[in-house]
C-alpha cells in the first residue's frame, strides 16, 4: 500500500499527467487568488476525497470513493470484509514477486478524530485500515501521524459513525475503496 505514495516517483508523476511539469512548480502556475483559496481550502476542510482518488488513479490504483451520505454501516462492513477475508491464501509463485498485492483491496477511512475520542488535533483526518478482527468486530486503524496518535484498533460501528460525518463545508466525510494495480515487470538485465 505504501508504494502509492512514493515520494520521489508519485508526485512528479501525478502533475505530469496533467501537464503541470515537474515537482515544486505547480503553485507557481496558479493565479495568486485561485492559490489562496485553494491552500485555505485544504487548511480547514482537508483535501477532497475525489481528489485523493484521482491521485491513486494516475498511480494505476483503482479507487472508488463512498460518501458516508451514500453508504451505511453494513456497505462499510462488506468492504472492510472484502479488504480483509477471514481466509487468506497462500500467495503463488506467479504473484509472490510483488508480494502477493496484485488485486488486493484496501480501505482508507476519511474520519472525524473527535468521534474515536482522538481531541488534540480535533480534524478530520485520512488513515488506511490495516486489519479487522471480526470476532472483536475491531478494525486497526493505521494512523499516518504517530507523533500525535499511534495506530488503534476501534470497533467498527464506532469507525463507521466517525466516517459518517460532514466537514466544516457540509460534505459528507467517507473512505476509499482501494485496488492494487498489477506488478510492473522488473526490467530486464543488460549484458555489458
Amino acid at each position: 500500500f505504501s508504494e502509492a505514495f512514493d515520494l520521489n516517483g508519485f508526485q512528479s508523476s501525478v502533475f505530469e499527467h496533467y501537464g503541470w511539469g515537474p515537482w515544486g512548480t505547480v503553485m507557481d502556475y496558479m493565479p495568486a487568488l485561485f492559490k489562496r483559496n485553494l491552500l485555505q481550502h485544504i487548511q480547514y476542510d482537508g483535501v477532497p476525497m475525489n481528489v485523493l482518488a484521482e491521485w491513486f488513479r494516475v498511480q494505476g490504483w483503482k479507487a472508488e470513493p463512498i460518501s458516508a451520505g451514500d453508504a451505511d454501516l453494513q456497505t462499510f462492513r462488506k468492504d472492510i470484509e472484502a479488504a480483509f477475508p477471514a481466509k487468506q491464501e497462500p500467495a503463488t509463485t506467479s504473484s509472490s514477486s510483488a508480494g502477493g498485492q496484485e488485486g488486493k483491496h484496501y480501505v482508507m477511512v476519511n474520519y472525524s478524530r473527535v468521534v474515536v475520542g482522538q481531541i488534540l488535533f480535533s480534524g478530520g483526518h485520512y488513515a488506511p485500515i490495516g486489519g479487522f478482527h471480526p470476532e472483536l468486530d475491531k478494525v486497526l486503524i493505521l494512523d499516518v501521524n504517530t507523533r500525535r496518535y499511534p495506530s488503534v484498533w476501534a470497533d467498527l460501528p464506532l469507525v463507521w459513525d466517525a466516517v459518517h460525518t460532514q466537514t466544516g463545508n457540509g460534505a459528507w466525510r467517507g473512505y476509499l475503496r482501494l485496488q492494487a494495480p498489477p506488478p510492473t515487470a522488473p526490467p530486464a538485465d543488460s549484458e555489458q
